[in-house]
């Protein structure tokens, strides 16, 4: 019993940082370890998420009528007005949405679109396995099954 009081004196003693002599003022270390790991976290984590937070809304800002865009929920639309608090989306010919601004993912303009096709090659399509139709042929009843036809 006496053995393990005076290990768990010890272990005691060691973490508090006594050593039997009485010292004044503490370290410095713990502080500047604690102030290093907040720089790397912040360069490695917040600012490259500020960076493409400010991105996305510089994004948004620059839409315009006639682009093309990307809503948050994967809806492609045509922007056809644009107000103070909302755009004005034609998501198919003559149906008219109005969304807010922060619901524009992505802004896809023609001219990218086609600089992007000039430099870039076609893809090699000559190793991609084709998939036949389905044979059709008589059934049970003695009918073909042809989709889309009525007997």
């Amino acid at each position: 019993m006496h053995t393990s009081l005076t290990v768990l004196n010890h272990v005691l003693a060691a973490s508090t940082g006594s050593t039997g002599s009485t010292k004044k003022g503490g370290s410095f270390a713990p502080f500047l370890v604690l102030l290093v790991l907040f720089m790397v976290a912040y360069l490695v984590f917040i600012r490259p998420a500020r960076n493409r937070q400010r991105a996305a809304i510089e994004e948004r800002r620059s839409a315009e009528v006639g682009d093309e865009v990307i809503t948050t929920a994967g809806l492609l639309a045509t922007v056809v007005a644009i107000d103070d608090e909302y755009l004005t989306l034609e998501v198919a010919p003559g149906v008219h949405c109005r969304y807010v601004p922060a619901a524009i993912l992505r802004v896809n303009r023609d001219d990218e679109d086609e600089d992007l096709g000039e430099d870039q090659p076609a893809p090699d399509v000559s190793n991609h396995e084709v998939i036949a139709e389905p044979e059709t042929g008589p059934t049970e009843t003695g009918t073909t099954d042809t989709p889309g036809k009525a007997d």
